[in-house]
């Protein structure tokens, strides 16, 4: 799939927003409550950065949860090695999804399983160097092209900051007090570890 490339015609997907919160504000006021466009926008801004992020994967021949696990494991300190229930947090992907992708960066060399007692959920996951070599790449091409993307939003390193800092009281927020506090996690995604 191609990316997507709006025309000077196209409406952007943020003047898509401003659109259905005028026309909300207009015709169905009590609906339009404060923190709405915010969800909206944060919703879309996180399916566009997943969609760029997946595009940036494809000449190394990743997909976006075999990244997250690469990404999580080059983050701990040599030998890069997290247990399945330390990913499993880290990256927020279901168990039965991080069993496929754990499965099929295995039999690419990327990540090895190290033998440890009882059933697979206690033996811890190492990067192989190819993998620490794939993880590397893989972020150097994420992060320069989130670097350009993001160049006209005009943010500066403080603004960035502070942004983070307002974003993580949102996601704690939802965390605590949204559906997944009560025990209603998100359903068993069947992604794919690497693009085929």
């Amino acid at each position: 799939m191609a990316a997507r490339t709006p025309s000077s015609t196209t409406p952007l997907s943020d003047e898509k927003v401003a659109r259905l919160a005028a026309r909300m504000a207009e015709h169905w006021p009590e609906a339009l409550k404060p923190e709405m466009p915010v969800v909206v926008r944060a919703m879309r801004l996180g399916r566009i950065l997943q969609e760029e992020t997946e595009i940036s994967l494809r000449p190394l021949g990743l997909g976006f949860r075999a990244f997250e696990v690469l990404v999580a494991l080059r983050s701990c300190p040599p030998p890069h090695r997290m247990l399945p229930s330390e990913l499993y947090d880290a990256v927020l992907i279901s168990s039965g999804g991080l069993t496929k992708v754990l499965k099929a960066l295995e039999a690419e060399g990327l990540v090895r399983r190290r033998e440890g007692e009882g059933d697979a959920r206690r033996k811890p996951v190492e990067l192989t160097a190819a993998g620490r070599r794939k993880a590397e790449a893989a972020l150097k091409a994420v992060s320069e092209h989130d670097t350009r993307a993001l160049a006209g939003a005009g943010i500066s390193a403080k603004g960035y900051q502070t942004l983070a800092r307002q974003l993580s009281a949102l996601t704690e927020s939802i965390e605590r007090h949204g559906h997944r506090a009560a025990g209603a996690g998100p359903a068993d995604p069947d992604d794919a570890a690497t693009k085929s």
